[in-house]
């Protein structure tokens, strides 16, 4: 009788540590993205130049100017997604239309559903990636 207590005990206590290491990393993980999002490239920019500083020890100095290549490095990719945005956005078109020619009518509107909720999304994303350059 006292084994079974002390297994049950044992057991209630790892799964215990599971859940409560479990809750911990989902909370410390929606908080790191959740302020990415909100801080838009110059978070995401403070973020590379913190990482690089703690592996590659480097001074001040040098982690003002590593911030300042990251963040023009980001708007140098900022310029060319904006310049491929139409080309990328008709590929895509051309895609959905050639996947709708294999699918039955109920399909194609259950496609043209989905890619107007990606069409959103994206909006959504490329309006936020333009109001935080």
């Amino acid at each position: 009788m006292k084994k079974w207590k002390l297994w049950t005990g044992l057991i209630i206590i790892f799964l215990a540590g599971i859940y409560i290491g479990a809750v911990g990393t989902g909370i410390f993980v929606r908080h790191t993205i959740f302020s990415l999002i909100q801080g838009g490239r110059p978070a995401v920019a403070k973020l590379v130049t913190k990482r690089l500083a703690s592996r590659l020890d480097l001074s001040e100095s040098q982690q003002a100017e590593v911030f300042k290549t990251v963040r023009k490095t980001q708007l140098r990719l900022l310029e060319l997604r904006r310049r491929h945005q139409p080309e990328t956005e008709e590929i895509i078109s051309s895609g959905i239309a050639q996947i709708k020619t294999e699918l039955s009518q109920k399909q194609q509107e259950k496609m043209d559903e989905l890619y107007n909720r990606f069409l959103e999304r994206w909006n959504m994303i490329r309006n936020c990636s333009d109001q935080n350059p």
